[in-house]
């Protein structure tokens, strides 16, 4: 478990590991992407500073597609 400080709370929560949406480097140390029990999104860096952070939606229309006429993606496993 770790505490964040959750900007729609407006105090301190603690979070379970569950709740961990990612993990990276960063030239400050460690970042660790939380989602809170509300639905708050932030960042814990280094252990030490936690933060907003906002999430970028995909849409299904901006995902990649197999070219057109691509034999193999239209194959149906009988």
């Amino acid at each position: 478990m770790f505490a964040i400080d959750c900007h729609i709370h407006e105090s301190r929560v603690l979070l379970d590991w569950s709740r961990v949406e990612g993990v990276h480097d960063s030239p400050e140390g460690p970042v660790l992407d939380w989602h809170c029990w509300c639905g708050a999104r932030g960042r814990l860096i280094a252990g030490m500073r936690s933060e907003p952070r906002e999430v970028e939606l995909v849409l299904a229309g901006d995902l990649p597609r197999s070219p057109a006429g691509d034999a193999a993606s239209d194959k149906v496993a009988s």
